[in-house]
């Protein structure tokens, strides 16, 4: 490289420019020592490095060492050579503090090679890499970038991102310090390098200079033609001048290794024309392509059924042009393997014909996206046409090679690659084509003279066109597949790679020795950067002509660049005339500016800001969402104006918008329409301050970037709260406000056990709760407060009296059951205990807390005494404690050894008892581990009354004393809840304190009551409140940004964090009560200081305790108090969450009033049950997206994003609807049953066919002419006569349906042909499925996929419902009958009425034997029975699973009897008007297969199939260490998901078979 191509450009303002070491510099490390003097400019221009910029000396730096330039170790510290540093101090003409560096190149590769090379030379600088994979475009926020970009001192991307940056103004370019442009050579036209300057830089040059930031361009090719004005050009743009090396330039050359420039010959004798090389499979592809008849291609066949005047125009134009998919991909591989064949020769073209061929089978059969969107047809279509010229055999490649299978060309390249292969060869071969790169690298790799010396790889662009189908079918190469290949080619694992101008610019490759052209560079700008590829020393840059050809300027290599420069500006000049005649330049400057954040609105960027806005509007597979362009032309003038028409989801009052002038050009016209329709969004609010959509989906900094996940499934939070501990500061601090209460223990004996309680504080009531003694004995627990004539309310004086004397005697009592797990000396307890009696009962004689008797004496005296017997002790065994049952006389082998040894074997005296338990937890059931019960041998035994004694409390009242703890805990979580309530709950003014229990008692506590059921409720309540709210706040947005808005606002995260910001983390309940550790709670104890302990707690556990305490407000106070409820979790300023009804009011005064009420909508209001005040809602609820006849309504999408939620409301509501009347907790649905109900009533499948059974009947009357009784006798002439002079009629009364559906308005064909298909589907299986519902024990999971109702069936029904709330100001019961008339309600009245217990799951096998016995359905851990379903809803694909237990479940799908083509998946059937509907079949396998992981078999489907019957036996499959069964196979699905439910439900059959077999 000479003086001329290394350039810098310096900023006028003092910034300078570097060359670029990528295009002609040295090795690798020159180039990584370049970007080290970068990062060094970078460090003094931010005031943090040497200030002089000068160069580390030899002794400050060790890196200034000498060192081999061919050696290349990133492991090296590197030290920037002498020339650049010279360069990098003409630049840094001062230090600057600055905010920011920017790092500007044309590629990704590129940023993030400078990226890394960067971050390992300045690691003390926090760098940023933005790129595409980093969802940039969706940053609209300004908050977003200022946490990206926070304490970020250098940025790295291409010039695209910035540009965005720059124009939607969230970084002014009065932040950046220092622009670096790497490649600056494209720093010209409209290249974004360019845009930048002359919209940012330039028109703030003259008046705030000192607001802008220094420039450095880098470039190894400035002049990119002969003319000095192109570099003027450059420089002018850049706002810099150019400087080259001059003191160091000897050094530079020593660093810079040109490389040997040659021509390489090859013979052009031996023709395309020659027998020996001719391609047979060429011709027969030619003869295929000549012979191709466009009648018959599916396409056109597709066209010619649809009648709408689009489809004419498409089909007019495809025929007229000769284009269709099909057409161009047969076309296309013609074209390339006929380049393949002249340019490899005849074996080249064969082999890329064959594989071409074999993958487009290979992935039709696979069904893999790599066809892109040719539809079945097309695909057959191909196959079938590309099968007459290469059959079913694979295409074998040859062991040798004779002169007639490869090109001359070819054999040439062979020849001098096999003369130059050496043990440290690396090389670059460039090509025209992707196909001659994937077509070279197999050859090479298999060729006997070069296999064995060269290991190849291939590097191609992974561009795609947005407008082309996805995947061309002549594309071999996969960009994945070459990920490691420029590692691979450093690391020498490969030496040779294949490549197209891709790797020219930019990207570090790793120093080669040879760089081949294979076909003549293109353009100066190629010649030259593919030159700068070969830099190690003594390397070779070949270019391979042909020998007739030559080269224009003979032997003189040297001359070849200015060659190269001529025939580059031939071209040139040629395109320059074409674009001058294409392109007028008009006068178009027009621009807005956003004041607050200065983003630019340009003629030139307002249609890619509208494709853009377009590009996120809601989806539908019927409509097409980009905007319409009308083109108006002035027949006086000749000059045209445009129009845009938006999408119907846009709002209607900007949905069309005009241009304000005539043009010239089109082009123009429709920049100048996109202008004015973006600038009426932005005025409508549908932008933001940065000119781009509404974001879609709001993320944190944090979760843009990998700080923290996006929720974390545990975070840290402090311990569950003490309430004990605010009861132990009461008695502490003398602050009584307590109350007195009473503890009731009610059991099966005449008289309850009451406990008095003494508290500093007002207590909560326990509400009924019980307690559990053994399997068979419940004892319930509750609370009273003590009225006046019982005892005074208020403590008396000395309450610390009373404190000590109900501390005594708690000691006492706990010292009667757990003396065990007391402390030594403590009765300072928080909470007392002591017996109480009421009035009628103080005659009685006093109670005696202490003391004991011998059993002996007891029995003597029992004549006498009316006393209670306490506990039994047996002293012979450390006086283990027993509950006496009776006296009786026993043989002395009934009586245990040690309690009778020397009595002779007679009756005699025995203590029938039990043992005490020693748990101390008696509020849950009893689990297997711990069951006891006087029914269980061994549990009764008999003691000897000599070595027993009886304690003289009774015994009632030790059994209450071992209730202390169950009800000590009740108290805690009562007091928890009641705390709650009281502080972060308080505007919410809950008044039913057991609700606020059960909202904040998780799961894993084992409480009671948990949160799952108002869980539940409170989900679907804040889902509809959210939704009523955003639908009332925003009335121009569209249902995108509706959904995204309240998926935030409602998500689980958004609710933890809601739960984390107000402490509501401290008030949930998690952790279990189990009384293993319990101890008594004492004030000294809780007093003390303790370090804050934590615990983890589940995000999705917060979540729904927020939810849940939501549903619990609105059972305490309706809709009212939920909304309280929200506004404490969910604070939003731009919502403020008022009262449903403002909000309601507010929705209904911004509907359009009037609009044009199609006559026949009369009937559709008699149709729904409702007559609308404003008719326009009714036209937009049946108003497709489609429809593009009137621009005066919106689409449905807002009302059925509303009636979703309000379907959600409906059904839960009527699940809780009359919850007072289900005390019986058998008589009211699970959670789980809960989600299963909501699940069948709201699904799609469901929906869609209640839609199409909803329908009147319309009057029709058919007339008829008859004739009287005389003219039927009369002749024919006679008769004719007389009808004509007299004819009489007669009416004929009949019916029409008139069904929901058909109300529909839309536009567009394939929506008539799918509702038609749907139709005749409906009309098939509408009695299997009425029939299922109404009167089958199972809902018809699989009769429902069948039917496969398109989605705008059920969301008419959704926009409906909408319509009908808002219409009648939010009153449920207009709803609710709207529901009812459609089938909703009234099939959720069947599925939850009462039915006898049914049978539990069939793999409870042994449970479900003991629940049929004793006639009881299954229960929970809290001795609970569940209700059972008279309808089974669970679907069966999830009920499958459940019976497998540990056993995997796995789906095998096969297509059009292709067999095993597919594992699980989730495929549709086709819609009419695109591919024809393929067949399904699926197998299910139970069992886990050897090396096989978690299957993605889980689900959603059911039905009854077909396959095995109850009496087939089920294949097995074996494999090593595992093996699978298979239980059944059904066929002829219509979508994956029904064939999957059917062969589910075929398969739960053979599991009932299996389980009925002795």
């Amino acid at each position: 490289m000479d003086e001329d191509h290394m350039d810098e450009f310096e900023g006028e303002s003092g910034s300078s420019g570097d060359g670029d070491g990528d295009g002609d510099d040295g090795d690798d490390d020159h180039r990584e020592a370049e970007v080290v003097d970068i990062a060094e400019a970078t460090e003094s221009v931010m005031g943090l490095g040497a200030g002089d910029g000068r160069p580390p000396r030899d002794d400050e730096d060790p890196r200034s060492g000498s060192r081999d330039p061919d050696i290349s170790d990133e492991r090296v510290q590197l030290r920037p050579r002498p020339y650049q540093v010279e360069m990098k101090n003409k630049s840094m003409q001062k230090n600057i503090i600055v905010a920011l560096v920017w790092f500007l190149a044309p590629t990704v590769a590129l940023c993030e090679q400078q990226s890394k090379v960067i971050t390992r030379q300045l690691p003390a600088y926090p760098l940023r890499f933005f790129s595409g994979a980093d969802n940039v475009d969706r940053w609209s926020e300004q908050s977003l970038w200022d946490a990206a970009l926070l304490n970020v001192r250098i940025v790295v991307s291409t010039y695209q991102i910035l540009l965005d940056a720059l124009t939607h103004g969230f970084v002014p370019m009065s932040r950046l310090a220092l622009l670096v442009y790497d490649e600056a050579h494209n720093c010209v036209s409209k290249h974004p390098a360019n845009v930048i300057m002359q919209n940012f830089y330039h028109p703030f040059l003259a008046h705030a200079p000192e607001m802008l930031p220094h420039i450095l361009g880098l470039t190894a090719s400035p002049i990119m033609s002969s003319k000095r004005e192109s570099l003027q050009t450059i420089e002018q743009n850049l706002n810099a001048i150019t400087k080259t090396p001059k003191l160091h330039r000897e050094e530079m050359l020593r660093f810079v290794h040109r490389p040997l420039l040659e021509k390489l010959l090859y013979p052009e004798s031996l023709g395309d024309s020659s027998p020996g090389r001719s391609c047979p499979m060429l011709q027969r592809l030619f003869a295929v392509y000549t012979g191709l008849d466009i009648m018959e291609d599916p396409y056109i066949i597709e066209l010619k059924k649809k009648t709408d005047v689009s489809s004419s125009n498409r089909l007019r134009k495809a025929i007229l042009q000769g284009k269709t998919y099909c057409q161009e991909q047969v076309k296309n591989l013609l074209l390339k393997s006929s380049h393949v064949f002249q340019e490899l020769g005849k074996w080249a073209a064969a082999y890329y014909i064959a594989t071409t061929i074999a993958k487009l089978r290979a992935s039709f059969q696979a069904e893999d996206e790599r066809l892109g969107d040719f539809n079945a047809e097309e695909k057959i279509y191909l196959l079938k046409v590309l099968g007459r010229v290469h059959g079913n055999a694979p295409f074998v490649s040859p062991t040798s090679f004779t002169p007639f299978d490869v090109s001359p060309k070819l054999e040439r390249l062979i020849d001098f690659l096999v003369a130059e292969q050496s043990s440290d060869f690396a090389g670059l071969v460039f090509v025209q084509q992707r196909a001659e790169v994937a077509v070279l690298v197999h050859l090479l790799s298999i060729h006997p003279r070069t296999k064995d010396f060269f290991r190849c790889g291939s590097f191609v662009g992974t561009s795609a066109s947005s407008n082309r189908k996805a995947t061309s079918v002549t594309e071999l190469l996969d960009p994945r597949d070459q990920v490691l290949t420029l590692d691979e080619l450093r690391s020498g694992e490969k030496n040779l790679i294949i490549t197209t101008s891709v790797l020219e610019e930019g990207i570090d490759v790793s120093a080669c020795h040879m760089v081949i052209c294979f076909q003549k560079p293109p353009n100066l700008k190629s010649f030259i950067q593919r030159r700068g590829r070969a830099r190690k020393k003594h390397s070779k840059y070949i270019i391979m002509v042909g020998e007739e050809e030559g080269l224009a300027s003979g032997d003189d290599w040297e001359e070849l660049e200015e060659e190269m420069k001529r025939m580059y500006q031939d071209d040139m000049r040629t395109v320059e005339a074409i674009r001058e005649r294409e392109d007028i330049d008009e006068d178009g400057n027009r621009s807005f500016r956003v004041e607050r954040t200065q983003a630019l609105l340009t003629l030139d960027n307002a249609s890619q800001h509208l494709y853009h806005f377009c590009s996120k509007l809601p989806s539908d597979s019927y409509v097409d969402t980009r905007p319409e362009f009308v083109i108006l032309e002035n027949k006086s003038t000749g000059r045209v104006s445009a129009k845009i028409i938006l999408p119907s989801s846009v709002e209607p009052s900007v949905r069309r918008t005009s241009g304000t002038a005539e043009w010239e050009t089109e082009r123009m016209a429709k920049k100048d329409a996109a202008y004015e329709s973006y600038l009426s969004l932005y005025r409508a609010g549908l932008v933001n301050d940065h000119l781009l959509p509404l974001s879609s989906q709001k993320e944190s900094a944090e979760e843009l970037f990998g700080l923290v996940e996006k929720r974390p499934s545990l975070v840290t939070v402090p311990v569950q709260v003490n309430p004990l501990v605010e009861v132990a500061k009461s008695w502490h601090e003398s602050k009584w406000v307590g109350q007195s209460t009473v503890v009731t223990i009610k059991g099966h004996g005449p008289e309850p056990v009451q406990l008095e309680v003494l508290l500093p504080v007002r207590p909560p009531p326990i509400p009924r709760t019980t307690l559990f003694w053994n399997e068979v004995d419940r004892l319930e627990v509750f609370t009273e407060t003590l009225d006046t004539g019982s005892m005074n309310n208020k403590l008396s004086a000395d309450v610390g009296k009373d404190h000590q004397s109900f501390s005594r005697v708690t000691s006492m009592l706990l010292d009667s059951v757990l003396s065990t797990r007391r402390g030594p000396s403590q009765n300072d307890f928080v909470v007392c205990f002591k017996p109480f009696s009421s009035r009628s009962q103080r005659h009685r004689s006093p109670l005696v807390l202490e003391g004991a008797t011998p059993a002996q004496d007891v029995y003597d005296a029992r004549p006498s005494t009316g006393l209670e017997m306490g506990l039994v002790r047996d002293v012979l065994n450390g006086g283990r404690r027993h509950v006496f049952r009776r006296w009786v006389m026993r043989q002395p082998e009934q009586h245990s050894d040690h309690m009778l040894e020397d009595v002779e074997r007679s009756e005699v005296l025995c203590i029938e008892c039990s043992r005490l338990p020693k748990r101390v937890d008696f509020l849950h059931a009893l689990t297997s581990s711990v069951k006891t019960s006087h029914t269980k041998g061994g549990a009764i035994c008999y003691l000897a009354p000599q070595n027993c004694t009886i304690d003289s409390l009774p015994f009632r009242y030790s059994q209450a004393a071992l209730f202390i703890p169950s009800i000590i805990h009740l108290y805690e979580k009562l007091l928890v809840a009641d705390r709650l309530r009281n502080t972060i709950l308080s505007s919410a003014h809950i008044n039913d304190l057991n609700l606020v229990v059960t909202a904040i008692s998780a799961p894993a506590a084992q409480e009671g009551t948990n949160y799952e059921q108002l869980e539940f409720l409170g989900d679907a309540i804040l889902k509809f409140c959210a939704s009523l709210q955003l639908l009332a706040r925003y009335p121009k947005w569209h249902e995108g940004y509706l959904s995204a808005r309240k998926d935030r606002l409602v998500s689980n995260s958004r609710l933890a964090r809601a739960a984390l910001k107000t402490g509501l983390d401290r008030f949930t309940l998690t952790k279990p009560f189990t009384g293993l550790k319990w101890r008594p709670p004492y004030v000294s104890d809780l007093l003390e200081p303790r370090e804050d302990a934590q615990r983890k707690v589940s995000t999705k556990t917060l979540a729904d305790v927020v939810e849940a305490l939501i549903g619990a407000a609105y059972l305490d106070g309706g809709y009212a108090k939920a909304i309280a409820c929200l506004s404490i979790f969910l604070p939003e300023p731009e919502i403020d969450w008022p009262s449903l009804d403002l909000r309601c009011s507010s929705l209904y005064d911004t509907i359009v009033p009037q609009v044009a009420f199609p006559p026949q909508f009369g009937e559709l209001e008699r149709l729904i049950g409702h007559t609308f005040s404003k008719k326009s809602l009714l036209v937009e609820a049946m108003t497709h997206s489609s429809w593009n006849h009137d621009y005066s309504s919106p689409s449905y999408q807002r009302l059925e994003f509303l009636g979703d939620s309000v379907l959600d409301s409906l059904v839960v509501r009527a699940v809780f609807k009359d919850k007072d009347d289900h005390a019986d907790e058998s008589k009211f649905p699970s959670h789980a049953q809960m989600y299963w109900i909501r699940a069948v009533l709201v699904n799609a499948n469901f929906l869609g066919f209640l839609c199409m059974e909803q329908h009147i009947l319309q009057r029709r009357v058919d007339v008829r002419q008859v004739s009287s009784p005389e003219c039927q006798t009369a002749s024919p002439n006679t008769r004719r006569a007389t009808i004509n002079r007299d004819p009489s009629f007669e009416e004929i009364d009949s019916s029409t349906p008139l069904h929901l559906w058909q109300f529909m308005r839309h536009s567009n064909s394939d929506i008539t042909q799918a509702q038609s298909a749907c139709r005749r589907r409906h009309g098939e299986l509408r009695e299997a499925i009425i029939h299922a519902l109404w009167h089958d024990d199972k809902y018809p999971w699989a009769l429902l996929a069948r039917l496969d109702a398109d989605k705008f069936f059920s969301d008419l029904v959704e926009s409906v419902l909408g319509a009908v709330y808002v219409d009648s100001h939010g009153d449920w019961a207009t709803c609710e009958a709207f529901a009812e008339r459609l089938g909703i309600l009234r099939y959720l009245k069947r599925i939850i009425a009462v039915a006898p217990p049914c049978l539990g799951k069939q793999h409870q096998q042994h449970q479900q034997q003991q629940r049929q016995q004793q006639q009881q359905p299954p229960a929970d851990a809290h001795g609970r029975h569940k209700m059972n379903l008279p309808v089974q809803l669970q679907h069966p694909k999830g009920r499958l699973a459940e019976l497998s237990g540990s056993r995997k479940i796995t789906y095998v799908l096969g297509v059009d009897g292709h067999g095993n083509s597919a594992i699980n998946g989730g495929g549709d059937q086709a819609r009419p008007g695109r591919a024809p509907a393929k067949r399904f079949s699926c197998r299910v396998l139970i069992g886990d297969e050897a090396g096989a992981g978690p299957g993605p078999g889980d689900e959603a489907g059911a039905g009854k199939g077909e396959g095995m019957g109850e009496g087939d036996e089920a294949a097995e499959r074996k494999g090593e260490g595992g093996s699978q069964r298979e239980l059944a196979m059904v066929g002829d699905g219509t979508s994956k998901e029904e064939v999957q439910t059917r062969a589910a439900e075929e398969a739960l059959r053979v599991l009932d078979v299996d389980a009925e077999r002795p």
